[in-house]
């Protein structure tokens, strides 16, 4: 057990000044620094101990169980998903032209760098569009020159999973264009008429 204490800070500690700027600061810097370094090492993890058929090594497996791997990254899967994240978070740091300035729009959020590993895999191109704006287009074959770009970038800190998940789906798949109607006139389509005798039950007939 830690000696970390959980009680709510009073006081000194928590009264405006120089000290406590300087302290959430550190501790926000420290808690980004640590998770990007976490998501590096699991994407090298990763990188030595997957197969050439997609599968993880049984020496990983095992000992992915053993060492208590699986209460701190979860599932198999999750364990991807950090991994994914590294790749992100190596790929900005390592192939833009201002990495500090990138990395801090990154967000934190495993499901927001997961959804925006899959933008990277797909398309490097797009991926550095996506730093600075929010890409459209109106299909799948629209030249890249023909975009719309508005802002702010898909890729910020703020980001939710869902954001990006819902952008990647409308960008991959882009609704088919709205036909105009040449004729906006009202047509009948079809025309029924009924008749009955004597209070019997009639019978219809549409034309």
């Amino acid at each position: 057990m830690s000696n970390q204490s959980y009680e709510i800070p009073t006081g000194k500690r928590v009264t405006i000044s120089k000290n406590l700027e300087d302290e959430i600061r550190s501790r926000f810097e420290n808690d980004r620094e640590n998770r990007f370094q976490l998501f590096l090492l699991s994407s090298g993890i990763r990188k030595k101990y997957l197969k050439k058929d997609g599968n993880y090594s049984k020496s990983f497996l095992d000992w992915y169980v053993s060492s208590g791997m699986k209460d701190l990254f979860g599932s198999i899967p999750n364990f991807t998903k950090y991994s994914s994240c590294g790749d992100v978070v190596s790929y900005v740091g390592t192939h833009t032209s201002d990495p500090d300035k990138y990395l801090k729009q990154l967000p934190l959020s495993v499901g927001s760098l997961y959804e925006i590993s899959m933008i990277l895999k797909s398309d490097e191109d797009l991926f550095r569009i996506c730093l600075h704006y929010t890409p459209k287009r109106k299909s799948v074959d629209e030249p890249r020159h023909d975009w719309k770009t508005p802002r702010p970038a898909l890729i910020r800190k703020n980001v939710s999973e869902l954001e990006v998940r819902t952008w990647r789906r409308k960008f991959d798949n882009p609704p088919p264009p709205k036909m105009k109607r040449s004729d906006k006139r009202t047509l009948p389509f079809i025309e029924i008429t009924c008749s009955g005798e004597n209070g019997r039950q009639g019978w219809c007939s549409g034309s």
